[in-house]
């Protein structure tokens, strides 16, 4: 490969507070140990950087003008550890069952647990505790790469070391930056579709439906947010934070899905999970495969209320994400779902915790025309069963405004019309509108009564004394 054909991928640099200790030989051939803090390079996990892709270190800027032995340690963050875990056990598959012992010019020699005994692989996430060492040979050098988590001082501190039997000419945080850009590419998480787990940093790559903004049927204006979010990204590599409010079956889903199907098509990292205890660590994560979005549904489930007895701890992790001293990353996005006020009145306090709220209500005629339309589209895709009188009559302005008038969602409007449909199917016959109608409203009104008297009964419950007084 030559130079020009060298690909570039920029990534966050994976590593903070590194301490170098390298063994020096000097003019005499006498060994000398000298410590320094790697200030110049700098590991800070919101830089980015460049990094070349060759199958060996050849850039001369790797190379020192001496050669010493390789010793390095950081402290590192759980997922960088979750990635390295993946590509050690894909380096040890390859070995054991692949007959592959070389990869990246990298010839694992074998993986120790913490009493020294040869195992064939590791976890497939970290522990919250744990010790290995993974041994390989680079370049006809031998390396030792331990991968520690462990407590001090009632913290779980997470440290890479790493040193060589042999000198070598090659910087170790180079060596470092190498090793952790092939576990990247390995774990072929950049650029996917992924979902993460509740208080485990265990993560699952997906398919994403396939959708876009011709499949949203939303107001004008809502339309131009949505597409804003998408076109910031193309022009100028920002990803924002934005809210979406609105009961369920208003839009919001699919309006989220459809963004993160367009901007995964451009390599953004797609991350769906819910707020938990682990969530700094998701966050970090998403910093390490930027540009990412992180999709959190339904925050108020997680979140609870500050102001009431539901409040959650996880509130101030959240809000610390957002407003605290580490910023996150242009490049790293959120879109966050609620309906609950007191979330609204968080995200609108403070600038910078989300740049947009987009209130998801009440649907336009030409909304709900083309919600029938699209339903009957499904329908006929499956079942071959619409005729162009199907659709005339059943996007006739009198079924439009019943559904106007009855603020119905997009989500019921869809299944409404399926069960119309379906009905007609079964029983034969043509669809008649009125009677259509007729008994849409009879539903409606059975609806109202018991949401009516299920509002009565918890007024009663909570005045009775088992509630919480304000």
């Amino acid at each position: 490969m030559s130079k020009d054909e060298t690909k570039k991928t920029e990534i966050s640099k994976p590593v903070d507070n590194s301490l170098i200790t390298e063994t020096i030989i000097d003019d005499d051939g006498i060994e000398v140990q000298a410590d320094y803090y790697d200030d110049d390079d700098g590991i800070g996990m919101e830089e980015a950087f460049t990094f070349d892709k060759p199958d060996v270190i050849e850039d001369p800027s790797d190379k020192k003008d001496y050669k010493s032995k390789i010793e390095y340690w950081s402290d590192v963050n759980k997922p960088i550890m979750a990635i390295f875990f993946s590509y050690f056990n894909q380096l040890s598959h390859k070995r054991l069952n692949e007959n592959t012992p070389t990869v990246d010019g990298i010839t694992l020699r074998g993986i120790l647990n913490r009493d020294n005994a040869f195992i064939d692989n590791l976890t497939d996430f970290p522990a919250p505790i744990f010790d290995y060492t993974i041994l390989f040979s680079l370049d006809d050098n031998e390396i030792s790469f331990v991968l520690q988590a462990y407590k001090e001082s009632g913290q779980i501190r997470n440290v890479i070391r790493m040193s060589s039997a042999n000198i070598d000419s090659v910087k170790s945080p180079e060596l470092y930056t190498k090793l952790f850009k092939l576990a990247l590419d390995a774990s072929n998480l950049k650029g996917s579709y992924m979902t993460i787990s509740d208080n485990k940093l265990e993560w699952k790559v997906r398919e994403l439906k396939n959708l876009s903004f011709e499949d949203v049927f939303l107001p004008k204006l809502l339309m131009e947010d949505l597409s804003i979010y998408t076109q910031l990204f193309d022009k100028r590599n920002i990803l924002q934070r934005y809210m979406f409010s609105g009961i369920p079956g208003t839009g919001k889903t699919e309006s989220t899905r459809a963004i993160s199907k367009i901007l995964n098509k451009k390599g953004v990292t797609i991350i769906k999970t819910n707020i938990c205890e682990i969530i700094k660590q998701k966050f970090e994560l998403a910093s390490i495969l930027a540009p990412s979005l992180i999709i959190l549904d339904d925050i108020d489930l997680y979140l609870g209320d500050r102001n009431h007895s539901g409040v959650s701890n996880l509130l101030g992790q959240f809000l610390d994400i957002l407003d605290g001293v580490d910023k996150l990353p242009d490049d790293v996005g959120v879109i966050a779902s609620t309906n609950a006020p007191h979330l609204i009145d968080l995200a609108a306090q403070r600038p910078g915790r989300f740049n947009k709220l987009i209130f998801f209500d009440d649907l336009t005629e030409e909304n709900i025309k083309s919600i029938i339309k699209k339903s009957l589209k499904a329908m006929n895709d499956e079942y071959k069963n619409i005729s162009k009188k199907d659709i005339k009559i059943l996007t006739d302005d009198k079924m439009v405004t019943f559904f106007k008038k009855q603020g119905s969602t997009g989500a019921f409007i869809f299944e409404a019309v399926k069960a119309i449909k379906h009905k007609q199917d079964i029983m034969g016959g043509e669809i008649d509108l009125d009677t259509v109608l007729k008994e849409l409203k009879s539903n409606s009104d059975i609806l109202d009564k018991k949401l009516q008297a299920r509002t009565i009964k918890n007024k009663l419950n909570s005045s009775s004394g088992g509630g919480v007084g304000f």
